[in-house]
């Protein structure tokens, strides 16, 4: 559904889900605290109301995982790394054009979405993978930079890598550097990029965060618990729709969250794909190849608000999670952006200098 208004405040919030280290106020992190904290009232008053049918493990069990996996929900919002939809964060925009980069072409698929990750699933466990999940990722992105108004309105590509480490600890090193755009065949036009843009391997942020700012109340923040079994990530995705309000594309943003920080094992992807399947949000798209080439099947959902499309897309060869892809859908005439224009997309598993 489109709408043909946005405010402000929506518009914002369009803008923080794009990001993968999306930021916050404390404001805002307080209130998805206090909403956290009910829900956790709320599980523990229903487990209590339930003692006569429950046994007093199984009751614990349950009060720990929401301990465990709500606490912070998704207040990956404290990364202030990589900023998505902004007034050029290192120079001056170049004038820009209203243009956007087309959309992945899908071809019909004869099986149904249970099927294909089904199929994922196997393939999956015939995969090579890591042993146990590394503290570490890259994401290689392109990122839409709007400005709203003024003389440079308009849109410019920042296409940038993203390298995250981090420790036991949860002292993490987050270093964005400029990178190139993936635009499958060259098909249409290329959006701009700034005149200015910065060589390629360029550093554009090197951040050191101190492993306190990734905890709260000393729990740390949802995405950096690796976890493992269907049951545990059920209880992630369920917790990260919760903090979105309901909206579905929370599920497809709390997966991008563990694979922007995580290198997870075929097990654990193979979980994620379980849940992700208990949606029925969750529309298939297709196949088609994602930027990098590869070839993939696609899972979507659309907003609550209809302003945006989350795109989650899975390797038919190997089974893995390997992109995701944001897609414009309002119509606002102030959005320097075409309706249907993809505002970003992540690619994991790429070499930084792999075309």
């Amino acid at each position: 559904m489109r709408r043909n208004e946005m405010d402000d405040d929506e518009l914002a919030r369009l803008i923080r889900a794009l990001d993968p280290a999306r930021h916050v106020t404390e404001e805002e992190l307080a209130e998805r605290q206090d909403r956290t904290w009910a829900r956790i009232a709320a599980a523990i008053d229903a487990d209590a109301a339930d003692a006569g049918k429950q046994a007093t493990g199984r009751r614990t069990r349950r009060a720990r995982l929401w301990w465990g996996v709500s606490l912070p929900a998704l207040a990956a919002a404290l990364v202030a790394v990589v900023v998505v939809l902004v007034v050029n964060p290192f120079a001056v925009p170049a004038p820009a054009a209203a243009q956007g980069l087309p959309p992945l072409r899908y071809e019909a698929s004869d099986l149904t979405l249970e099927r294909h990750l089904e199929r994922a699933r196997a393939r999956l466990a015939e995969s090579p993978g890591p042993a146990g999940p590394l503290r570490e990722a890259t994401t290689i992105a392109w990122y839409a930079h709007i400005t709203m108004d003024g003389p440079d309105k308009g849109t410019v590509i920042s296409p940038e890598v993203m390298t995250t480490t981090w420790d036991e600890n949860l002292d993490m090193r987050i270093r964005v550097t400029a990178g190139g755009s993936y635009v499958v065949g060259g098909e249409g036009a290329q959006p701009p990029t700034r005149e200015d843009l910065a060589p390629e391997g360029s550093v554009l942020r090197d951040d050191q965060i101190p492993g306190e700012q990734m905890m709260i109340d000393g729990e740390p923040l949802p995405f950096l618990v690796a976890g493992s079994g269907a049951d545990f990530y059920r209880a992630y995705v369920a917790e990260a729709v919760a903090m979105s309000e309901g909206d579905p594309t929370g599920a497809l943003r709390a997966v991008e969250d563990l694979l922007n920080h995580w290198t997870l094992t075929n097990a654990q992807q193979a979980d994620l794909l379980t849940v992700l399947g208990e949606y029925p949000d969750l529309e298939l798209l297709g196949i088609s190849k994602d930027r990098a080439g590869r070839e993939v099947f696609g899972l979507s959902a659309v907003s609550a608000d209809g302003g945006h499309e989350e795109v989650l897309l899975v390797s038919t060869a190997t089974g893995h999670i390997v992109a995701s892809e944001t897609i414009y859908l309002d119509d606002d005439p102030e959005v320097p952006l075409p309706t249907g224009s993809v505002m970003s997309y992540q690619l994991w598993g790429v070499a930084p200098d792999t075309r």
